[in-house]
Formats: C-alpha cells, structure tokens, sequence
C-alpha cells in the first residue's frame, strides 16, 4: 500500500468517531456531493449525477475508544492486543473514500451505531429519503477477503451474478445495516469483504493486500453498473436477523464450522455464563444481539481459542455496561 494510502487508513482508525463522521461529510462536500447530516447517526449523500446504487460503511467501532498504536507487520495491521483495531468497519470507510477518489460517484451512505443494533441507519431511514435513484444497496463491512453475505431470504439475480462475477463468493453473516434498509426499501443488497479478521477482539486484524483487491474489484464490476435495473425482492425476511432470532439460514440451521464446534455446543456455554451474571439491566434486544455476535464470532477461530461468553463478556465490556458480575 502506498504511504499516502497507509496515512489516510491510520487516519481514520485512530480517529474519534464523531470526528470522523464530521472529516466524512466536509470530505463528501468537497467532492461535489449534497449530504444530510446528522453527527449522532448518519451522513448521506448524493449528487444529481449519481451512479444508481449506493455504497455503505459504518463509523463506529466495538470499544468506542479508537487505537493509539497501530503496527504493521509485513502489510498486515494490528494493535498487538493492546485494543481493538477497529478495521470492523474503518476498512470499509477508506475503501469507500478511494473508490471516489477513483472516480466513481455513487450515493454514499456512513452510519453510526451499526455494531449496537443499526440505531444511525434506523433514524436514517425513519426520514424518508429518497431512493428512487437507487437500484441496489453495497455495504463494505465483512470480514475476510472474498465473502459476499446478504441477511433477506434471497438476492436479486443481477446483482447477485456480477457480484460472482468480481468473485466474491456468498457466505452467511448475522447482520449489517443493509438488513434494515432492505427492510425498509425492498432493494437488494449485498454486503462484501474488506481484508479484516477476528473482528471485535483485541486479535483484529488488517490484511493490507487483501483490502486493496477488494477496492480493485469494486472499481473494476462497479464502474458499468449503471445498466443494472433497480434489483428489488418480495421478500426481505432475515432468518437470522439483528432482532436476535435464529431460523433455518439457507441451510445452515445445524452449521458447524470446520473446526468442528457446533452451535448447539456454544449456546450450551452461553446458558452456562448467563446463569452466573446478573443480565437484568440490559434490555432483551442488546442481550440478542450481544449472543449473536458470540455465536459469529467463535466460529471463525479454532476451537481451542474460543472464549467462554463470561470471557466474552468482559472483552467486550463497552458493549456490556449492563452487566453486573
């Protein structure tokens, strides 16, 4: 990665959230776009020349406190467990600033409040814009290097066949914001991988190489769009939604990862830690979506390193203030 490129991404990992959705709009102003904005959820903006989709990345962080110290081990960034790197979802925030500076010039989307339940993207679409001029959604706020999720029963067949085309390859995820402007809209999104792994811990991580091919390939499937027709679907039901419940998810009801850890042997543990904390004071919704992201998270790593969700809990404890132990 260029010095230039690096400079901008460390820029926008250690930087404060509210400064952050603040340098974002002053940054979308000077590229010529009209954004509505409200510091405590959201900037969106557009411009009368859009591209007929629009991109989406979040601001906020899990911790809320931004690193100080960022490490670059031979192209991939760390804090060297000293917090969270904050990449979930700061890579899909430059990602989104170099493909404009590329010369692409959709509508933009950069939400707050993504990781406690989509509260900015909720009062966004609570205000009625439009999005006429809108054909499908993107969001850059996945892990790894190659995955596209969607969290609707099905993706509409044109969007879903250029974003193989790019070669991304479908997995499953629990929730992004595009889940509720699905829900709130009927268009069709996808949300795709931007080089960061073991997400919301202090072993976060960003391949470097690996978010540069991601930005390449957008550019590259995005820059001919406009000839995709608005890509709506019929039905936008979540089984495995951020209201915290869990159904068949294409199949993967009885999923079991390839290290062999089931989900019936991790919501066994989540029991085991909640019959020894005191959960009364966080609401049933935070709870949901707090054993989500457990659930989610220890299937990615090996089963030798996965956390009780007491241990979870407490790595975590920005997102737990309500929990007495």
């Amino acid at each position: 990665m260029k010095k230039k490129d690096l400079d901008l991404l460390t820029k926008i990992l250690k930087t404060d959230e509210v400064d952050l959705i603040v340098y974002l709009n002053d940054k979308l102003v000077k590229y010529g776009y009209q954004t509505k904005f409200d510091k405590d959820n959201y900037v969106f903006a557009t411009r009368p020349d859009s591209d007929k989709y629009c991109l989406v990345s979040h601001c906020d962080i899990v911790g809320k406190i931004p690193p100080k110290n960022i490490y670059n081990k031979e192209g991939v960034l760390s804090t060297n467990g000293e917090g969270i790197l904050g990449a979930d979802d700061r890579a899909g925030v430059f990602a989104i600033l170099k493909l404009l500076e590329k010369g692409l010039r959709p509508s933009i989307l950069f939400t707050r409040g993504e990781e406690t339940g989509g509260i900015g993207v909720s009062n966004f679409v609570n205000n009625h814009y439009d999005f006429d001029n809108i054909n499908f959604f993107i969001e850059i706020d996945r892990q790894g290097s190659n995955d596209f999720v969607y969290y609707s029963s099905t993706v509409a067949p044109e969007l879903r066949a250029m974003i193989e085309g790019a070669g991304f390859v479908e997995n499953f995820g629990s929730f992004s914001d595009v889940t509720i402007l699905t829900e709130s809209t009927m268009i069709s999104h996808v949300n795709v991988s931007c080089g960061y792994y073991h997400q919301h811990t202090f072993k976060e991580k960003l391949v470097l190489s690996e978010l540069e091919s991601v930005i390449d390939r957008l550019f590259n499937m995005l820059k001919s769009s406009n000839t995709i027709d608005k890509q709506l679907i019929i039905d936008v039901f979540a089984p495995y939604s951020h209201n915290g419940f869990y159904d068949d998810y294409r199949g993967y009801d009885s999923f079991v990862d390839n290290q062999g850890t089931s989900i019936s042997d991790l919501l066994i543990n989540v029991i085991y830690s909640l019959n020894h904390i005191d959960s009364s004071s966080i609401s049933n919704k935070q709870l949901a979506l707090l054993i989500g992201d457990y659930l989610y998270d220890s299937v990615q790593v090996e089963e030798e390193n996965i956390q009780t969700f007491e241990d979870y809990i407490n790595c975590n404890s920005d997102l737990c203030a309500g929990f007495i132990y």
